[in-house]
């Protein structure tokens, strides 16, 4: 059985990653019907999975918040991984039988954080909550209910266990939530662009991406590439590093910056800049929005490979790392995509056009949240198929781990 995954982040009070609560389901094809299989088969599935790819590269070590039965938590199913690397979370299903709270008090004097999904308070849930490490609030607008969060917070220990509000999906619904004194928050509330209808983007940035836009080049200048780097202590330092990397095992280390330039090669080099363009725009942004871009432009650059379109593969790259621009710079993307050069067909489809760019893109967002039918139908419409495209998010959700790994 094939199981499909999304990884969703929960942020914390910085918006920094805490970790990443695992989603999944079952092949969407085998049912048409949208079902998910049961709790017990998913969770196993995933556990197996994740124990032969190493959880650490789908999380980038971070923490990996997966659901768990009652079935499946009596059943040990929980120790697979190391207290480390995983939370427990509890699913709203399972009633709390004596059996159930001596194996989650077992589980924590073996180190393992205990979170509850989804709680809805009623008198049965006190021992839970008494044990439980994180839990989980449905913050979802409309659905939010004052009553039940009190509730909640009087029954737990506000100094122990943490508040994790979550389905987060709009900054003022962040705030809320802060000011009501939650610790953790999931949902897409950072990767959306705050009102930029006035908003403009400041000259550094703009000389950031013009850097982007040099190298966007057909024909790259090594020495005006060169000349911009030199002028930046930063990106002479990246540079010299990467060129001298284990990556690359190159005989001779490498000192000159006009030589580092050249020995990358006009698509390592249009990479690089992009990447470290990018981070060094984002100072002020959770840190997530990078990771975010980083996924979509690895992912769009396989897909073209999927789609026959190998030679494009530069301009659905770019297309990925940069469809959250207006987010990180606060500006609409229209008025961003004036001043830096990029392939018309990575520029039309940050702009919404049609096409097959555009298409990768949106399939990127829908395995994002989770989205298992607008994945599928995306799908369709490509002529690829969901196993092989769940396959290719696994490896780029790894590719991305061990590139922070190796901090190029």
């Amino acid at each position: 059985m094939q199981t499909h995954f999304a990884r969703q982040p929960i942020l914390d009070r910085h918006q920094h990653v805490y970790g990443y609560e695992l989603l999944y389901r079952n092949d969407p094809h085998a049912d048409k019907s949208g079902n998910f299989i049961d709790g017990d088969k998913a969770t196993v599935s995933v556990i197996e999975g994740f124990q032969a790819r190493g959880i650490e590269n789908i999380t980038g070590g971070k923490k990996a918040f997966v659901n768990f039965t009652k079935n499946l938590i009596l059943g040990g199913f929980a120790s697979y991984f190391s207290p480390e690397s995983m939370v427990v979370e509890v699913l709203e299903t399972a009633e709390p039988s004596a059996e159930l709270l001596d194996a989650l008090r077992l589980l924590k004097k073996e180190g393992y954080k205990i979170a509850l999904d989804d709680i809805v308070y009623r008198p049965a849930l006190k021992p839970l909550l008494a044990l439980a490490d994180i839990v989980k609030i449905d913050f979802l607008e409309g659905v939010f209910k004052m009553r039940n969060f009190y509730a909640v917070c009087s029954h737990i220990n506000l100094s122990k266990c943490l508040l994790l509000a979550e389905k987060v999906e709009t900054r003022r619904v962040f705030e809320q939530a802060l000011e009501l004194g939650c610790h953790l928050f999931q949902g897409y509330f950072f990767a959306k662009p705050f009102t930029v209808s006035e908003k403009t983007v400041s000259v550094m940035r703009f000389s950031a991406l013009r850097l982007i836009s040099e190298a966007g080049r057909k024909e790259i200048d090594f020495d005006a590439i060169t000349e911009i780097i030199k002028q930046d202590i930063g990106l002479t330092y990246k540079i010299l590093k990467l060129v001298n990397s284990a990556y690359f095992g190159v005989l001779q280390e490498i000192t000159d910056i006009k030589r580092a330039v050249v020995f990358l090669g006009q698509r390592e080099l249009k990479k690089w800049v992009s990447y470290v363009t990018l981070t060094n725009m984002s100072d002020d942004k959770p840190p997530e929005l990078i990771e975010m871009s980083l996924v979509r432009a690895h992912f769009c650059e396989m897909t073209a490979g999927m789609l026959g379109m190998s030679k494009e593969s530069d301009s659905f790259f770019l297309a990925g790392l940069f469809s959250l621009l207006d987010v990180l710079l606060d500006a609409k993307m229209e008025d961003i995509l004036k001043d830096i050069l990029l392939p018309e067909i990575a520029q039309t489809a940050l702009l919404g056009s049609p096409g097959a760019v555009r298409s990768a893109l949106d399939l990127i967002a829908a395995l994002e949240r989770g989205g298992w039918e607008d994945a599928s139908r995306i799908c369709e419409e490509l002529g690829v198929h969901y196993d092989d495209i769940s396959q290719q998010y696994a490896d780029t959700l790894q590719w991305t781990a061990e590139l922070h790994r190796d901090e190029l």
